[in-house]
């Protein structure tokens, strides 16, 4: 059963091709989505705080509202991605909708995932594998709390070769991201400022990729386990 289904699997090649084909359809509502996080995460560079009570309660109340925000950017690229007709602002707005039960399904995997790892590591990288697919089957069947957490294992099940395989891949890309993202230390100072710009504007279009690739290899696990699926 396992080879048949891997067999059905899509390669590595193809997974890009149909990856870049979505992104590239998709690429200017990534943008207007990241656009205006992106220029927020540098808000607190622009002020100098002071070591006061009220400043470390700004900071944290700050660092909260970031992360959220960012949960909200990364449910609706999701959005965007399963239903190609919507626009930036829909995105958001389906997003909002349903950005609660979301945030307990991301908290609920970070802590699985880290009690895991907190446990001779082996375990989080078992929880790990089991609960990939949470955001996708959250976003692409509805299903909520324990129930998506169910599906991504049950996806999962006797599907873990192929799939750390087809992310293997990525890692070319995981080493751009980086390098980008260390541009501006790596250059000199008088080229820091542009070396910055183009570092973020780097990571902004490399960031929904990952979002598009992960999605395709979930559609891929659907495919060979349900063949009905689209």
């Amino acid at each position: 059963m396992e080879q048949r289904q891997a067999a059905q699997f899509a390669g590595v090649f193809q997974l890009f091709r149909e990856s870049v084909s979505i992104y590239k359809k998709r690429f200017w509502v990534f943008v207007r989505l990241l656009v205006g996080p992106t220029l927020l995460t540098y808000v607190p560079e622009l002020v100098q705080p002071e070591t006061n009570p009220f400043w470390i309660a700004a900071g944290f109340l700050w660092f909260l509202f970031t992360i959220v925000l960012w949960l909200l950017v990364h449910l609706a690229i999701l959005c965007a991605i399963q239903d190609s007709t919507l626009g930036a602002r829909q995105a958001i707005l389906t997003a909002l909708r349903r950005i609660l039960p979301f945030l307990w399904v991301s908290a609920i995997k970070n802590v699985v995932v880290l009690l895991g790892l907190l446990f001779f590591i082996i375990p989080g990288i078992i929880f790990s594998l089991w609960y990939a697919l949470t955001s996708f089957v959250f976003v692409d069947e509805g299903k909520r709390g324990w129930e998506a957490f169910k599906r991504s294992k049950e996806l999962m099940a006797k599907m873990w070769v192929p799939v750390i395989w087809r992310f293997f891949a990525l890692i070319p890309l995981l080493f751009l991201g980086a390098v980008g993202s260390a541009l501006p230390e790596l250059l000199p100072a008088r080229l820091a400022l542009g070396a910055g710009i183009i570092s973020t504007a780097f990571s902004m279009a490399l960031y929904p990729f990952f979002f598009v690739y992960g999605f395709q290899v979930y559609y891929q696990i659907k495919k060979s386990k349900e063949p009905d699926v689209r």
